[in-house]
């Protein structure tokens, strides 16, 4: 995973750091990610139980349920964004069901001297404190 924070840093770092003079990196938050971590973190924050994993595809149901989202904006009173716009579920499908391993080594970039990274299921749970504080989803219970 990439945080956007991160990767704003490491492309103003790498504007002006004679290390990175001509270089290619990969930008990672530096840590590994596994779904189902990160899944049973989301759940737990969100005071859900988690079942166990369903192999389904996002691209065919979801676009059907506009009318679910709608009922949602108005229940949480969420700032009414077009469903088609929120998500391409098709992403959804590719990145969740991928059969490999992503892990990009960010090793060059540290030894070129950029050494910030975030932790990964943390920030994952802030960005989604942040859309619910901007009423784009439902915020996670108190």
């Amino acid at each position: 995973m990439t945080d956007a924070r991160l990767l704003a840093g490491a492309t103003r770092w790498a504007g002006s750091a004679p290390g990175a003079a001509d270089e290619v990196f990969n930008i990672a938050n530096g840590d590994v990610v596994r779904w189902s971590h990160l899944w049973r973190a989301v759940a737990a924050h969100y005071g859900m139980t988690l079942e166990e994993p369903k192999t389904i595809s996002l691209a065919d149901p979801m676009p059907s349920q506009e009318a679910v989202g709608r009922r949602t904006v108005a229940k949480h009173d969420l700032v009414a964004t077009p469903y088609r716009e929120l998500v391409d579920w098709r992403f959804g499908d590719m990145i969740f069901h991928s059969a490999w391993a992503n892990v990009s080594s960010a090793i060059e970039l540290r030894h070129a001297g950029f050494q910030d990274g975030f932790e990964s299921e943390q920030r994952s749970i802030e960005f989604l404190d942040d859309l619910g504080r901007r009423r784009i989803m439902p915020s996670a219970p108190a």
